[in-house]
């Protein structure tokens, strides 16, 4: 039991340090800025994952990352276009161009870094599991959830998670972090590994889920993901180093409830 937590720490540690280095390496960078700039406008890709980002029925976005991305757009003097996408095929639209970043709860990944970009860092969380509340005895212990099946976002934290620190579950992989918890409520999945954050409000949303606490699954760090190379990772970096410094991150994490989490420049 030592020995997998160690692992499970070792392989968090190795994820945030190599992401929060992923601009560092000397390669050609892509000229995405004169594009937006051009435009006047930045698409961002996102998903329903409360509370970062979330859809009313009258198509308005709002969460924490719809907020921080209007903050970051007006600092950057472009408007926001939020573009919801099929989350699993999230990498692909990017590449394509479809939308410029990725902003919807997204940890940032090292074993990402061939494909995309993060830029800094701005909160602190971690993957734990969500289970029904009248199962939560039954899945205390690793050796409890052996050959259970437990639902996660593909391309996750979560499903990284599973793999490290639950090897003998069954991981499978959905689209979206939501998916993953209807697979609880369905009955399809007996757990769902997501982000702490989105597990909280789920629970605060659904009195019948609940977060297992007894289970340590690592930690993570959320960022903006952008095209590999891209130019507009530095002008991202630049405005959310200017809210840091103007106390807008630390108004909508006192809103949000998410102040702890926030991460200090």
């Amino acid at each position: 039991m030592l020995m997998r937590r160690w692992i499970c720490l070792l392989l968090s540690a190795w994820l945030l340090v190599l992401a929060a280095g992923c601009g560092r390496e000397d390669r050609a960078q892509r000229q995405d800025w004169d594009a937006v700039q051009a435009d006047g406008t930045l698409r961002i890709g996102v998903t329903q994952c409360p509370p970062f980002s979330q859809k009313g029925p009258d198509g308005t976005w709002s969460g924490f990352d719809m907020d921080l991305a209007r903050a970051v757009c007006e600092k950057l003097e472009v408007e926001p276009v939020f573009v919801e996408l099929d989350w699993s095929g999230r990498t692909d639209a990017l590449n394509r161009g479809e939308v410029m970043c990725l902003w919807s709860g997204l940890t940032a990944r090292s074993d990402l870094l061939e494909t995309l970009d993060f830029t800094q860092t701005y909160l602190a969380s971690r993957p734990v599991l969500v289970v029904l509340w009248e199962d939560v005895e039954l899945y205390r212990t690793v050796e409890q959830l052996k050959g259970k099946t437990l639902a996660v976002e593909s391309g996750s934290a979560g499903e990284s998670a599973v793999a490290a620190c639950l090897p003998e579950a069954e991981a499978d992989p959905v689209a979206s972090q939501q998916a993953a918890l209807e697979a609880v409520l369905d009955g399809t999945a007996q757990g769902a590994v997501v982000d702490l954050l989105v597990a909280r409000n789920a629970v605060e949303t659904n009195q019948k889920l609940t977060v297992q606490m007894s289970l340590e699954l690592g930690t993570e760090e959320l960022a903006v993901a952008v095209a590999r190379s891209s130019d507009l990772t530095a002008k991202i970096n630049q405005a959310l180093t200017a809210l840091q410094q103007e106390g807008v991150l630390d108004d909508l994490a006192a809103q949000y409830g998410l102040t702890e989490e926030l991460i200090a420049g």
